[in-house]
C-alpha cells in the first residue's frame, strides 16, 4: 500500500450497558498508513451502576478501496483468520 486509507469501524458494547463513552460507540474510523496493521483504541468508562461484565464489539465495515475480511480479536490486538 502506497497511500494512507481510512478504515471504517463500527463499535459497541453488551446489550443493556453502557461501558464505553458514548462518544467511541458506533462508527468510527482509524487511519492505516504505509503499513499492514494498526491499533485502535475503545475508551471505557466507570461509574456507579451495577452492570455485568460484558464484551465489546469492533467491526471492520465496508470502505473506499478494501474489503473487510475476516478477524479474531481479544486483548492483545487481532489477526486475519
Amino acid at each position: 500500500m502506497t497511500s494512507a486509507r481510512t478504515i471504517n469501524l463500527s463499535v459497541s458494547d453488551a446489550t443493556d450497558s453502557d461501558f464505553v463513552n458514548t462518544g467511541d460507540e458506533g462508527m468510527q474510523t482509524v487511519t492505516l498508513s504505509s503499513g499492514n496493521s494498526v491499533s485502535y483504541e475503545v475508551t471505557i468508562q466507570f461509574d456507579t451502576n451495577g452492570e455485568a461484565n460484558g464484551g465489546i464489539t469492533v467491526t471492520v465495515e465496508d470502505g473506499t478501496s478494501y474489503i473487510p475480511g475476516s478477524y479474531e480479536c481479544g486483548c492483545g490486538g487481532c489477526r486475519r483468520r
